[in-house]
């Protein structure tokens, strides 16, 4: 773990700055951050070939994935959206037959997000062919984990 250092200078607390990184640490966190990119642009690439953008293949991901009824809201926090850009991306995919708002049982102010048949099929095709990406960033991960342990 790096150092923290606190500079003293006439009475005065400058902020707290870490040490420089070690290349093994910047080496590190380059390589994770390529893998990520890498990762996000073949999901693109991929979710592209089902009809689906990046953010339907992750919205449909998010409803198939929900132990519980995902609402509107539930979207816009898990996948770090406004209010508005969520509402307009279940409508999109409303629109596009992948999603359909249902009723809930609980508070019928409530409209919980549910996959259609299409949009399942079409998510699932794009889960599936994404499992060799996947599995590539997640040997990449591990290696940057122990890479980062050793560095400790």
């Amino acid at each position: 773990m790096p150092t923290l250092v606190v500079r003293y200078v006439r009475n005065t607390i400058f902020m707290p700055t870490f040490e420089n990184p070690t290349p093994d640490e910047l080496a590190t966190v380059a390589q994770l951050r390529a893998s990520l990119r890498s990762f996000a642009a073949a999901t693109a690439e991929v979710a592209a070939r089902h009809q689906l953008t990046p953010r339907q293949y992750e919205l449909c991901l998010l409803i198939a994935s929900a132990p519980d009824q995902l609402t509107g809201r539930d979207v816009a926090e898990a996948l770090h959206l406004s209010a508005n850009t969520a509402s307009e991306l279940i409508s999109r995919a409303e629109q596009e037959g992948l999603v359909k708002r249902g009723t809930s049982t609980r508070d019928t102010r409530l409209k919980p997000l549910a996959l259609t048949a299409e949009g399942r099929r079409r998510f699932l095709a794009t889960f599936n062919d994404l499992r060799p990406v996947r599995a590539r960033l997640l040997a990449i991960l591990q290696e940057s984990v122990s890479l980062a342990s050793r560095l400790v």
